[in-house]
């Protein structure tokens, strides 16, 4: 898929998107043409996908690869490697009394009535953390010195015990990193160039479970996203491509390959963060103010919500549970990390699930994923479970060929594994067996969708669904119906939409200072001061990267509570510190807290729990360049099935150019070379030329 025009700019600038089916590249060739692939993911080595997706665009431009100015990339690899356990053996030295924390936890569990839940296994054994005679006061004052005949002994014992990382976490570091630090001049002293975290630089905030949680998920995913980009890096310069890679963070902005190399668990949703960058573009172009986010690829379903043109953001995330999230009210399940991230609930729910039987005789589907390999079963790569891509393919709402034809699909087999391990149990028929795969994923989706409106106190039912994702133009509309929203926006190259968002990016970084302290007793020009500092670090940090600080802009916010709680809010600071902005902040913080959780409580003392600043180098958006991606192909119809009251309906099929701004009646099947497009009975469509996107009115 692309859009020519005569010239022919040699610059290219390419986005690589890994999903758990599918690895999406786009390429921009000198702000004017589009070139995409869409290729199967490759699990042993995902970055080969990548080099086979770049490798063809290049060979068809007949271009050299030192054309290429800039690779942008977001990876699962961090998030499979937490789910998949398939970190390396990590040691953590903590202060001595504490090394039970990751056990510990919060005392919350995500089911409350479920005794046989169980809480997630410690990444580090419990052999290998180790306690270190040191202790600090919360203020940062030294109580008993670092004891570093014991330290030295106890970091010789994990390095014996054969951990390939080690995470450093004491207590109250945040205001005291000497010891930390000096830990680490031992562990280089004793294996020079051995991987460690220190929880200090990572992540100086209160909080000593999240804090260790996070340098442990750090530490423990480390090597295998040093040897993963590195190998990838090397793998580019032999194709002749020598542009530096640049990795997005969870909080959609773009960091250096040695940043990321350092920091991985920054990366974290990196993939589910450049679709919202993509989809913010979107909303802006589309005059779109409210907006509701919804990703569903191929193993995975991501929503979060744009208001008033910001993105939901946090600086806490859970992830490795049946649901991540940056909510503190459906925890407790997975890995919480203290990450600045897009706030983005995402389920195990994609094109790849699979259906399966629970013991009481229910039908489920998901979370578990046929993935690339072996795929649905309709794949042919040895797939033998039904999956919801099979279902949408019985019911019509498939062509035979995906991926721009790349991919030949056999309905006949979806069809006879459908029939075996679905629709015989049920005792339907294939099609009403297949349609009710589809209605259990719809709902496992719309409840990512309500973790991020409705559980945080906002009504979605005056807000546009931008629906994308290889398999979300497919359900876009029934989630919007289930959850009453009027309109759905289909993006052009919806289906590769988050390697779009990819090139949309803008380097940044976030930094936080603890604080802990009520806003009525704080100084001005002292919380000034740590402003301040907050800047430096942030500037130098980009500097790294080879941004000039004259290039920088800053956004500040104020993590607040009510004293005694633990109902964290991020409130933005729009000026310089002042007492004024204090009592502002204050007053933004009561409106807030009454809008998210139902009440306010002026009379209780308000906490400053950290200061947050991103720093970003500003891009600018030019989505003009997409306005003709789309496919053209003539027009057919086809029996598709929407439900029983319905049946089969005939029902047009036809690319997306085919598309005008003339309001068009459904049901229709808009095929696109990335992605097919359900519209319904009782909706309507047509195409904004804008920037092409196609419009759905839900009635």
């Amino acid at each position: 898929m692309r859009r020519d025009t005569a010239a022919k700019p040699r610059t290219l600038r390419i986005g690589a998107d890994i999903g758990g089916t599918f690895t999406d590249i786009v390429v921009i060739v000198g702000g004017e043409d589009v070139y995409t692939a869409k290729v199967l993911s490759t699990p042993d080595d995902y970055g080969r996908a990548i080099l086979q997706g770049v490798g063809a665009i290049v060979d068809r431009l007949g271009t050299a690869g030192d054309a290429v100015e800039e690779v942008v990339h977001a990876t699962t690899i961090v998030t499979n490697a937490v789910l998949e356990k398939r970190g390396v053996e990590t040691g953590l030295l903590t202060t001595e009394g504490f090394r039970d924390v990751l056990e510990l936890r919060r005392i919350r569990a995500p089911r409350m009535y479920d005794l046989h839940w169980d809480k997630p296994a410690p990444l580090v054994s419990r052999r290998h953390r180790l306690g270190i005679v040191e202790r600090v006061a919360p203020g940062g004052e030294v109580i008993l010195d670092l004891d570093e005949a014991i330290a030295r002994e106890r970091v010789r014992d994990l390095l014996a015990s054969g951990v390939r990382s080690i995470a450093i976490c004491l207590l109250h570091s945040y205001e005291y990193p000497h010891h930390e630090r000096r830990l680490a001049a031992i562990v280089e002293e004793e294996h020079p160039g051995f991987p460690v975290t220190l929880s200090s630089d990572l992540v100086p905030d209160i909080g000593e479970y999240e804090r260790t949680s996070t340098t442990v998920v750090n530490a423990y995913t480390q090597p295998t996203v040093a040897r993963y980009l590195s190998r990838l890096s090397a793998d580019l310069k032999a194709i002749g491509i020598e542009a530096p890679v640049q990795l997005l963070q969870s909080n959609g902005d773009r960091m250096g390959i040695e940043a990321a190399i350092t920091r991985p668990v920054n990366l974290i949703q990196s993939g589910s963060a450049a679709g919202v960058i993509a989809a913010r573009a979107i909303a802006q172009a589309s005059q779109l103010p409210d907006v509701l986010v919804f990703d569903m690829g191929g193993t995975s379903t991501k929503a979060t919500l744009i208001e008033n043109g910001d993105v939901l953001t946090t600086t806490q995330y859970e992830v490795g549970a049946d649901i991540s999230i940056g909510s503190r009210l459906a925890s407790g399940a997975g890995y919480t990390l203290l990450v600045p991230a897009i706030d983005v609930a995402e389920v195990g729910a994609g094109g790849g699930s699979i259906a399966w039987f629970d013991e009481g005789g229910g039908l489920r589907v998901g979370p578990r994923s046929a993935g690339a390999m072996p795929g649905p079963v309709s794949y042919g790569l040895g797939g033998t479970e039904p999956t919801v891509t099979d279902a949408n393919l019985i019911l019509g709402y498939l062509p035979e060929e995906l991926a721009g034809g790349n991919l030949r699909i056999d309905r006949r087999a979806a069809e006879a594994a459908m029939a075996e391990r679905i629709a015989g149990r049920l005792g339907t028929s294939v099609l009403d067996a297949a349609f009710g795969v589809r209605q259990v994923v719809n709902a496992t989706m719309v409840r990512a969708a309500r973790a991020v409106s409705t559980e945080r106190g906002r009504s979605v039912s005056e807000f546009s669904l931008i629906g994308f994702g290889g398999s979300g133009p497919l359900h876009a509309v029934d989630i919007a119906r289930a959850l009453r929203i009027p309109r759905v926006v289909i993006p052009p190259a919806a289906g590769l939409l988050s390697a779009l968002g990819l090139l949309l990016s803008q380097a940044g970084r976030q930094v936080v200072q603890a604080i802990m302290a009520p806003v009525d007793g704080l100084d001005p020009a002292w919380l000034g001061a740590r402003v301040a500092a907050l800047k430096a670090k942030a500037v130098d940090e980009l500097a790294a990267d080879g941004h000039a600080s004259g290039d920088v802009v800053h956004q500040l916010s104020a993590v607040m509570r009510y004293e005694g709680q633990r109902s964290d809010l991020e409130i933005p600071i729009d000026s310089e510190v002042s007492a004024a902005t204090l009592a502002g902040l204050k007053a933004s913080f009561h409106r807030e807290h009454e809008r998210t959780y139902g009440y306010r409580s002026e009379a209780e003392s308000v906490v400053m729990v950290k200061l947050v600043l991103r720093a970003q180098v500003p891009r600018e958006t030019d989505l003009d360049v997409f306005s003709g991606v789309g496919a053209s192909r003539p027009e057919s119809v086809r029996n598709v099935y929407f439900g029983s009251e319905l049946g089969l309906v005939t029902t047009r099929v036809l690319g997306r150019l085919a598309l005008t701004e003339e309001v068009v009646p459904g049901p229709m099947i808009v095929e696109d070379d990335d992605c097919t497009v359900v519209v319904p009975p009782n909706s309507k469509v047509w195409r904004d030329l804008r920037h092409g996107s196609i419009v759905i009115e839900v009635l």
